[in-house]
């Protein structure tokens, strides 16, 4: 039987011996690629700190000065990139060393022993101070040369930033938005880059031209056409109901009758009263007196006058319609009994009339359903309230809007006329 044989402490002190030497030869080499992974992530670190720092320069309009003026720590130079939002935080090598920041070339570079050769510095100007450059300066000057070779990007503003910063605003590079000082709104379109964009304006401005008004600029002053006039205090339009009334009494042949502070439109003879086709409530009064579609507005011609009312002492039950002095007026609340004694002067002045030829708003009248009101130009009806509504016209709460004309009823079920 063959005996079985274990290594000589010859074979194993040989063997210890060539793996010693193979270690040896290999070690520098794992080394050095570990070394140069490090430099190449310190060169990427150290020329995004340089492209930050050069970007920080030309969007604060930096020239002819140190970029990081009366800012003597590093730590501190590079931590005002992080406020401005150029880097996220404080950059460092991954290996040896550090950056600094070398005043005289304006640029960081990286130090590796404890003397820091080539940090610091002095700045030296190019231009004198009365603006001329100093004979040094009148060269062109080498570009900057990174330890990747690759030239440093140059910071454009985009077009809305432009924009924004023209219009008295400040851009966040970082979220691309605009935001406005006091006294001005971010309420401007603007196209840019084919997209809509907004900039500030005034809030004088944006109040004139919500309003229906032309601004101008030059005198500070809001402009109002056609039936707009500026209200009390001059910065914002609003709508003439007494020139809106005027103009078309004349449009229409009709004759403006002022009488005790108040004007109303008289028509010939032979017609009474004028019919607004496009006033949604004398198309309600013509369906409520028999018109089918289309309106016939000739059914109004049954509407008599007060004066005729009175001689017969007649009873005026809520939603009939009588006419005085080339008004139309719809009796809303409660009913009334006419007599030898009524003053009808005083009678069409009280709060249980709607005069649907004016059927502008007034704050110290009082709506009920059925009746619809014009405010700045757009009419609305108020909702079924029982007492009625007195509350100045909007959208929701008490008020339905319906539109700024007829069209616009129909498209709205809440405000079809019926």
């Amino acid at each position: 039987m063959k005996e079985k044989r274990g290594f000589t402490l010859l074979e194993m002190i040989v063997t210890v011996a060539i793996l010693f030497v193979l270690l040896t030869i290999l070690m520098p080499t794992m080394s050095g690629f570990a070394s140069s992974a490090n430099d190449q992530i310190s060169d990427a670190n150290l020329e995004l700190l340089n492209f930050a720092t050069h970007s920080y320069a030309s969007f604060h309009e930096i020239e002819n000065r140190d970029i990081f003026e009366n800012i003597k720590e590093d730590e501190d130079r590079q931590q005002l990139l992080v406020s401005d939002g150029l880097i996220e935080q404080a950059v460092h090598p991954t290996g040896e060393g550090d950056y600094c920041w070398n005043i005289t070339d304006q640029k960081w570079i990286r130090f590796i022993d404890s003397t820091a050769v080539g940090c610091g510095g002095e700045y030296k100007p190019t231009a004198n101070p009365d603006g001329s450059l100093t004979p040094e300066a009148v060269k062109t000057p080498e570009p900057t040369t990174y330890p990747s070779a690759k030239p440093l990007p140059t910071y454009i503003p985009s077009a809305y930033q432009k924009a924004c910063e023209a219009s008295k605003g400040t851009f966040d590079i970082v979220n691309e938005t605009c935001s406005c000082p006091a006294g001005y709104v971010l309420e401007k379109e603007i196209i840019v880059d084919g997209g809509k964009k907004k900039a500030c304006m005034t809030t004088a401005e944006y109040m004139c031209e919500k309003s229906g008004g032309k601004y101008d600029l030059q005198a500070n002053s809001c402009l109002c056409e056609g039936e707009l006039i500026p209200n009390e205090q001059g910065n914002m339009c609003v709508y003439d109901s007494v020139k809106a009334s005027k103009d078309k009494c004349e449009a229409d042949g009709g004759a403006w009758i002022e009488e005790n502070g108040k004007g109303y439109c008289k028509y010939k003879d032979d017609q009474p009263f004028y019919i607004d086709e496009d006033n949604p409530n004398f198309v309600y009064a013509a369906k409520q007196l028999g018109s089918g579609d289309p309106i016939d507005f000739s059914v109004l011609n049954d509407i008599e006058s007060l004066e005729s009312l009175k001689e017969k002492k007649a009873n005026l039950s809520i939603g009939s319609y009588f006419h005085y002095q080339g008004n139309v007026y719809r009796v809303h609340n409660y009913s009334y009994k006419l007599d030898d004694s009524t003053n009808l002067s005083e009678f069409v002045k009280g709060n249980n009339l709607f005069n649907i030829s004016k059927p502008e708003y007034s704050n110290n009248k009082a709506y009920f359903v059925n009746e619809y009101v014009l405010y700045n130009g757009t009419w609305y009806m108020p909702k079924d309230q029982g007492g009625g509504v007195s509350s100045t016209p909007a959208q929701g709460g008490q008020w339905q809007e319906c539109g700024t004309n007829l069209d616009d009823f129909n498209e709205n079920n809440s405000c079809k006329l019926k």
